[in-house]
């Protein structure tokens, strides 16, 4: 191979690595959108919980990593804001279903206390 798109020579193995980083990150990425189909609520925020967990580690590794382009690498933290979000709607669903249920009034501020929700 003369010239890729990345300028300069390259081998087979270079263009062959890049496709399976593609690949893992796809792989991920279906995972991700599979975890969020799981209906027990419980065990879903635990699973994006450590979602979470690993885009934090991985950013500040990437960060670390590739200082020099520090705008580039604060996209890795996007999926961590999206992860987030779900997180923050899980809890929300499992509040309204245990509202569902029949809890007072009293249960239902507890529980959004825990949830670290502030009823408006």
């Amino acid at each position: 191979m003369e010239d890729t798109f990345v300028g300069g020579n390259t081998s087979d193995v270079s263009i062959t690595l890049w496709f399976i980083v593609f690949v893992l990150m796809t792989l991920v990425g279906l995972l991700f959108v599979y975890f969020v189909k799981i209906k027990d609520l419980k065990s879903l925020v635990v699973i994006l919980k450590g979602i979470s967990f690993f885009w934090v580690f991985f950013t500040i590794f990437n960060l670390y990593l590739f200082i020099e382009t520090f705008y580039l690498s604060l996209l890795v933290f996007m999926p961590l804001i999206i992860n987030y979000y779900g997180l923050k709607n899980v809890k929300k669903e499992i509040i309204l279903q245990l509202n569902k249920k029949g809890l007072s009034d009293k249960e239902i501020h507890l529980l959004q206390l825990l949830a670290g929700i502030k009823k408006k």
